[in-house]
This record gives structure tokens, sequence and C-alpha cells, in this order.
């Protein structure tokens, strides 16, 4: 989660409403930034589908839910994140690959954050603490809300829903570590 967190934290990416100009200069000059960040995403895809298979299991499901969820976010977080270092390492994209990897990047990072409000409000059909509903929740919203304002230029939760997601996680994983229930008894089925 912390690689999930950092990734995601450590650099604002330009848009594609943004001028050409400006986004080859970004790349140009936050190389290292941004391949760094963009590694740590990758890294942490592979992290969340275990996260997402230790669910599954202590669930006990027969479908897989919140696997198959889990999954698809790990899968649209790694393409999110290749966008983006591609246009880091490319060797003087023209105006228009530019303009095409982050229109599509804006599309892919729509795509992620509507499947995070997805696993979060699966989630929290099966959580068993209330509180922790409320928190999936929210989360789940502020991310559905980022995934539909992203494309149409909002910026105002691009930093607020990735940490409400990484909190969300967070507090989840703790739970399970300290081995406290975290889901319904006797709650094995479900799609």
């Amino acid at each position: 989660m912390i690689l999930l967190f950092v990734g995601a934290a450590s650099v604002t990416l330009p848009q594609s409403d943004d001028p050409i100009r400006e986004i080859q200069r970004y790349y140009a000059q936050h190389q290292t930034a941004v391949t760094v960040a963009s590694a740590l995403q990758i890294l942490a895809a592979p992290l969340f589908v275990l996260f997402t298979v230790a669910l599954h299991r202590v669930r006990g499901e027969r479908r897989g839910g919140i696997l198959s969820v889990g999954v698809l976010v790990a899968v649209a977080g790694v393409v999110t994140s290749v966008l983006p270092l591609w246009l880091a390492i490319a060797s003087h994209p023209s105006r228009s690959q530019t303009h095409a990897l982050v229109r599509a990047d804006d599309f892919t990072d729509a795509a992620l954050f509507a499947l995070v409000a997805v696993f979060l409000l699966l989630l929290a059909t099966r959580i068993a603490p209330a509180w922790l509903r409320v928190v999936c929740v929210v989360s789940g919203a502020l991310n559905a809300g980022r995934a539909v304002l992203g494309p149409i230029g909002s910026h105002v939760l691009d930093q607020v829903a990735p940490i409400t997601f990484v909190i969300a996680i967070l507090i989840v994983s703790v739970l399970l570590l300290r081995d406290e229930p975290v889901f319904a008894a006797g709650d094995a089925s479900g799609p």
C-alpha cells in the first residue's frame, strides 16, 4: 500500500487539455520522477492482487467477486502507469504521439478510479464493522466522482480520492493482520 500511495502522490501529471509544448516540457524535465512513480505503481499491482487473494480466501468466497474486481484494479493500475512511463522515457515524441498518449492516460485513469470505486463498494457490502462500511462507501463515492470528473477537466478529487482508497485498504489490512473479524459471520456467498 505504501508503494501505491508513494507512486500516486509523488507526481501530478499534465492532462490532455494542457498545451502540448507544456506536456512535452513536463515529461522532459520530470523524467526521473515520472519513471520512479510509474515503477512504484507497477510494482504495487501484484501486491494488490495478493491482497485481494487474501480477502477472497479469508472471506471464503465460492465465486471471485472481490478477487475479480481486484485483479481488474491491478491491471488498470499497470496500464495507467505505463502510458506516463512511455512518455517519460520516449526520445522526443511527436506532438500527435504526446497528445494521443496523454489523452489515453486520461481515460485509463478514469477507468482505474471507476474500478477502485466498484472494488470499494463491493467490499463495503461484505464488511462486518459498520464504521468500516462507511469508510469504504465514502471512499468509493469519492473515487467514482474522480472517475467522472477527471475526463472533463476537474481535478478537485485528484489527491483526495486515491488517499481515501489507500486509507480504506490500510485499515482492512491492519484488521486482517490483527486477526480481527472483517467480514460478516457466515457470509461466504456472493457475486
